[in-house]
């Protein structure tokens, strides 16, 4: 991806510490800053990185993680709280009417045409 480049993913869990403590990577995070009001994104449980503690850490990134994470954060965050149940909506519409088009070609057609599916575009 990217050439090599950053990654970036999203991982929802309930909020207890002995699940968060467990991902193999870094993680960002929105948090009111000092003013009421206004947030900021940064590191979520820093002391169990790689900048923190190297030899025992969850991971080994730098800092093209780091920016793909914060964007994703803010990303997120503009997105609103129903935004990714939007996107999956979107992207589950979308994927049955391109299906449903490609059957339409002379000799084209699905194997399993009542099964789920779920594809990004």
């Amino acid at each position: 991806m990217h050439f090599g480049g950053g990654h970036g993913g999203f991982i929802a869990t309930r909020d207890e510490e002995r699940f968060v403590r467990e991902y193999p990577s870094r993680l960002f995070g929105i948090e009111e800053t000092a003013l009421q009001g206004e947030y900021g994104f940064g590191d979520v449980l820093y002391e169990r990185t790689s900048f923190a503690d190297r030899d025992k850490s969850k991971e080994f990134v730098g800092t093209a993680a780091a920016l793909w994470g914060i964007t994703a954060g803010v990303y997120l965050s503009l997105m609103g709280p129903k935004g990714m149940e939007e996107i999956g909506k979107t992207i589950m519409q979308k994927s049955q009417y391109a299906a449903k088009r490609l059957c339409e070609v002379r000799g084209l057609s699905m194997v399993f045409p009542k099964a789920v599916f779920f594809r990004k575009l």
